[in-house]
């Protein structure tokens, strides 16, 4: 659809001057249309005029100021946008590198008490055998104890038989 410079007028709220002004730059020109001697402007010009006038605070309402003047151009208004969100991704990234940092310093702890859990159930499996060798031992000596208690037992038991 084409529009009529005066309902882009009406369509933005600008001034007639405004809108002449704007459509004289390179990047308008593609949205140019002449019928009939009149000048339009193609459905995607108004949408692009239309985000410059949303987004673009360059553009100054006559009522406002009371007069048609442009405060800024709009590839200032744009870079000043740029700008914004490159600082702005720039802040994003800083926090997603120290949650980073956090993670890294939580794996590390982790790991660290990993580590020290086998360590101690090296230590206490080490004990253990220690534990059990020692009472092996003790085991042992005390059988042996008994087995000497029994034979001398029964050597004093045969030799009494014997005796009397």
């Amino acid at each position: 659809m084409i529009y009529k410079v005066s309902e882009v007028v009406k369509e933005l709220g600008v001034s007639r001057q405004t809108v002449y002004k704007k459509l004289r730059r390179e990047a308008y020109k593609p949205y140019i249309v002449e019928v009939d001697g009149v000048t339009g402007v193609t459905e995607e010009g108004l949408l692009m005029l239309k985000g410059i006038k949303d987004i673009d605070s360059d553009v100054v309402n006559e009522k406002e100021m009371g007069n048609n003047t442009e405060v800024t151009g709009v590839t200032d208004s744009v870079s000043k946008l740029q700008e914004q969100l490159i600082d702005s991704l720039h802040k994003q990234l800083e926090v997603k590198d120290k949650q980073l940092q956090e993670k890294d310093a939580q794996i590390n702890s982790l790991l660290k008490i990993t580590e020290n859990g086998q360590v101690l159930q090296k230590m206490i499996l080490n004990n253990t055998e220690i534990k059990l060798l020692a009472y092996r031992e003790e085991l042992e000596e005390r059988r042996k104890e008994h087995q000497k208690k029994e034979e001398k037992g029964l050597l004093n038991k045969i030799k009494n038989y014997f005796n009397k």
